[in-house]
């Protein structure tokens, strides 16, 4: 079963399982979170399975190599070369600054390590800086959830969310790596509002952005992105028929040639049973890009 949750046994290593070929189309790979999510106590967690899903192994404690922690959103790639990759993030002992990293197994699969910071120790501009009070859920976070993918010429995306108010004022951010992940650096930013954000390649190489859009009138937008994700085109109106902030989270998929799926949890304006906009539910949508 996969999770981290309270009486979970933890390995502190896939060496049980190793040697693991993660080219393998039937090795998955999932990455999580123990003792709590983006707090200064998580530890990064990795699990595979090598029959496809249908077993797992123990979920295995990711070594902190000197950060203060780690947090996992579930977001993985394969290298050409076969080395396996974890996106995360630490949180530092105040529980609130955030930093996008990156973790890289090890020859045989058995372990993984740090391997590069994704974003820089801090921002020039101060983009999230602010006078906040309350929940460190509501203040503001510079760069956090990366998300990377692997594009067909071997360059390496990753999206960040960034905020000052998670009730709207949000954006999504890319940077690139052109060495596996070693070294990263700023590309652009998708959009004035929305995050986080899921990321589709499709076939003939564009880019496809979904991301939840929490200002008013609510609910799931897109762009299209035709240079690597250098730039990114008009805005695409999913839906718009949000009840209220409270929405978003998608995962992205090849739904077909031009062709995107999308999941991510609602809540509608037009639900008949109201709660500060409609029951949440988990809803799908299925759209084509010109």
């Amino acid at each position: 079963m996969l999770g981290g949750g309270p009486g979970t046994v933890f390995a502190e290593s896939l060496a049980a399982i190793a040697p693991v070929d993660f080219r393998d189309r039937n090795v998955l790979v999932a990455s999580g979170s123990a003792y709590g999510f983006a707090q200064s106590n998580s530890r990064g967690t990795v699990q595979v399975s090598k029959d496809g899903g249908a077993t797992w192994s123990k979920p295995a404690l990711l070594p902190l190599d000197g950060l203060v922690s780690s947090s996992g959103i579930y977001s993985t790639l394969v290298r050409p070369d076969g080395r396996c990759l974890l996106f995360l993030f630490e949180v530092d002992k105040n529980n609130a600054n955030r930093r996008p990293l990156v973790y890289a197994s090890t020859s045989d699969g058995s372990q993984f390590h740090f391997l590069s910071y994704i974003v820089p120790k801090r921002d020039l501009w101060g983009q999230a800086d602010g006078d906040y009070f309350g929940s460190i859920r509501f203040i503001g976070h510079r760069w956090f959830y990366p998300r990377g993918y692997l594009l067909a010429d071997g360059t390496i995306i990753c999206a960040v969310r960034c905020q000052r108010d998670p009730t709207g004022v949000m954006w999504s951010e890319v940077f690139k790596s052109d060495d596996g992940g070693e070294i990263w650096q700023w590309l652009s930013r998708i959009n004035d509002y929305g995050a986080p954000v899921s990321l589709v390649v499709m076939p003939d190489g564009r880019i496809v952005a979904v991301y939840g859009y929490r200002l008013m009138p609510s609910g799931i937008r897109a762009r299209v992105s035709k240079d690597g994700g250098k730039s990114w085109g008009r805005e695409l109106i999913v839906h718009d028929d949000g009840g209220s902030w409270d929405l978003g989270y998608p995962n992205a998929w090849l739904a077909g040639p031009n062709e995107v799926g999308v999941l991510y949890y609602f809540n509608s304006k037009d639900d008949k049973v109201q709660a500060n906009g409609g029951v949440r539910h988990i809803q799908r949508s299925i759209f084509s890009i010109d």
